[in-house]
């Protein structure tokens, strides 16, 4: 399936009727595999970052910004594969 080459007001209403919207191919087979990979090389453990900010978002909600989040007002360092 070749990937959705617009997105216009009808897949984004169908988006909302239904929860979902089917994109096609939208990484190479060569991307797809290098996101696998590092998806499990995190999953696995092979993979750490050296600052996990866990800044709240909303003190009601009390979600927390991932850390590269760019409301996360802390210093980042990056990660770091160990």
């Amino acid at each position: 399936m070749q990937a959705l080459p617009t997105f216009d007001n009808a897949h984004h209403e169908q988006f909302m009727d239904q929860g979902y919207l089917r994109l096609g191919n939208v990484l190479s087979p060569d991307e797809l595999a290098a996101l696998q990979q590092r998806i499990d090389d995190i999953m696995l453990g092979r993979v750490r970052y050296t600052s996990t900010c866990a800044c709240r978002s909303s003190k009601k909600t009390a979600k927390y910004a991932a850390p590269w989040a760019t409301r996360c007002r802390r210093s980042r360092t990056g990660a770091s594969t160990t």
